[in-house]
């Protein structure tokens, strides 16, 4: 296609808008109620499974699902490289989910960067994909949210950039933390 994808390290695609310009690509998706009620999961899901299928052999991903747990794609902390089979599976693991209950991002992020911190990439992202609720376990909401950031911070010492996309009904202080972690993150 006209992107050389083939002959290019990386490919330039878009998710949500926003150019991926990463040799790895880390996708962390809420999956909460709020988020699938309003049809705003099929959508994350469909802009996901497009974005890893015009990955080039060469990248790096991983693809994580958040609710009051985690669902990872792969398990652990080593990232996949985009070979035809491991995008299949990855699909096909996206394709898959369904809705959660509750929003507890911290474990999520953390197991993003993780992953990323292994990659072998020159350059990575994290594109975060949610409403900004953080509902987890009945834990004050705010609170959550500072500790959430806390721990990102304390978590990205190589300062992985961490693309935040607002879906679904963004309340003004959901949007703030969207906000927050990018610009602390150097993402957008």
């Amino acid at each position: 296609d006209d992107l050389s994808c083939a002959r290019e390290e990386r490919c330039l695609t878009t998710f949500a808008g926003i150019p991926v310009e990463a040799d790895a690509v880390f996708f962390v998706v809420d999956r909460s109620g709020s988020v699938a009620n309003t049809g705003s999961l099929l959508w994350a899901k469909g802009e996901v499974a497009r974005v890893v299928w015009l990955l080039p052999e060469v990248a790096q991903f991983g693809v994580l699902f958040f609710d009051d747990g985690l669902l990872a794609f792969p398990q652990g902390d080593e990232p996949l490289t985009a070979g035809a089979t491991s995008k299949q599976e990855a699909v096909s693991f996206i394709l898959s989910i369904g809705r959660g209950n509750g929003t507890c991002p911290a474990p999520a992020l953390v197991a993003a960067l993780r992953m990323a911190g292994r990659s072998t990439a020159r350059t990575k992202a994290i594109f975060f994909v949610s409403d900004g609720g953080a509902t987890c376990m009945g834990a004050d909401e705010a609170a959550y949210v500072r500790r959430t950031l806390e721990t990102v911070r304390a978590e990205n010492k190589a300062m992985i950039p961490i693309n935040s996309v607002g879906i679904s009904d963004t309340l003004p202080a959901y949007e703030s933390f969207l906000q927050t972690l990018a610009s602390e993150s150097g993402g957008v």
